[in-house]
């Protein structure tokens, strides 16, 4: 896996990760967060500071806290952007 480059442990990152999902969260309704969050995780995997599998389980995670909040319906948005993550949907939407 590779180096962490902000934050010293790999719990720190999450929260960090988790911190900007939610702040873009508070921003858009469902439906339009896909498209803000497709472009923030294109953004900082572009800068490579945190590994991809840790963005990846920081998404997962990130639909958990969704859910136990109560604000699941922007799970599925989230679950879109890590299916984009992994080789689903149109290839030019892929990150």
């Amino acid at each position: 896996m590779a180096e962490l480059k902000h934050h010293e442990t790999l719990e720190e990152t999450v929260r960090h990760l988790e911190s900007r999902f939610d702040e873009l969260t508070s921003e858009y309704v469902p439906g339009d967060l896909v498209w803000h969050l497709r472009e923030l995780v294109a953004e900082i995997l572009a800068e490579g500071d945190h590994p991809r599998e840790v963005v990846l389980g920081s998404l997962d995670d990130y639909r958990h806290v969704l859910r136990d909040t109560g604000r699941d319906e922007y799970e599925d948005d989230v679950q879109d952007v890590m299916d984009l993550m992994t080789g689903f949907g149109p290839s030019r939407l892929r990150i």
